[in-house]
């Protein structure tokens, strides 16, 4: 019986000695990505707005086949909006230091253009309008009435340019009817306040 045993497992062994190297280089063949596989992973990324994995993914491309056109057009493009991203963030950040909140918030609208998953700039970008007093922000129904409220507070303290100012982006963002026709009913007895404090100047809404 033992005899057998060991019999069966030489053979298993013999087998597998014979047949290993072989299936090995198969199974690696198997899992080597050519460079098409890589534009694809690259292309991936890049809808996903993460242009560093997807340029790095175009790099292993061009490795692959660096006669390939399309890799390397594919990997310029992700790394200029990449270094785009980056360079609109860095200027927005020196402006936000000086307190021009105008100059940064343009800047940051650009970035989340280019890069509109990124919630680090989405973050950044809300924190600039909120900071800047000519811009009214209203991410939802709770803060369209906070606005409303403010800008009513407004009016009751004569300051008729941020009451209008609060009413009009009221008007425009809310969903809610009774809110928007408050708020319109509000933005025109603001106006008419300010026609009559200034007959002379035409008055817009923003």
């Amino acid at each position: 019986m033992r005899k057998l045993l060991c019999t069966t497992l030489a053979l298993a062994a013999a087998c597998v000695a014979a047949a290993g190297p072989a299936s090995a280089l198969d199974r690696y063949r198997l899992r080597v990505k050519g460079a098409g596989d890589y534009i694809q992973e690259g292309d991936e990324y890049a809808s996903q707005y993460r242009f560093g994995l997807a340029s790095e993914a175009y790099k292993i491309a061009i490795k692959k086949d660096p006669a390939n056109t399309v890799a390397w057009a594919k990997h310029r493009e992700a790394m200029e909006k990449g270094k785009a991203v980056g360079d609109l963030i860095r200027r927005a950040q020196r402006h936000l230091k000086a307190g021009e909140f105008e100059d940064a918030s343009r800047l940051l609208q650009q970035a989340v253009k280019l890069n509109p998953r990124d919630d680090s700039v989405w973050s950044l970008y809300e924190s600039a309008l909120r900071r800047n007093p000519n811009v009214v922000v209203i991410l939802d129904e709770r803060e369209a009435w906070e606005a409303f409220k403010k800008g009513k507070s407004f009016l009751d303290g004569g300051r008729l340019e941020e009451a209008k100012l609060y009413f009009s982006r009221v008007q425009q963002t809310t969903q809610d009817s009774s809110l928007a026709y408050y708020a319109e009913k509000y933005l025109a007895k603001t106006e008419g306040l300010l026609k009559r404090s200034f007959p002379n100047e035409q008055i817009h809404i923003e």
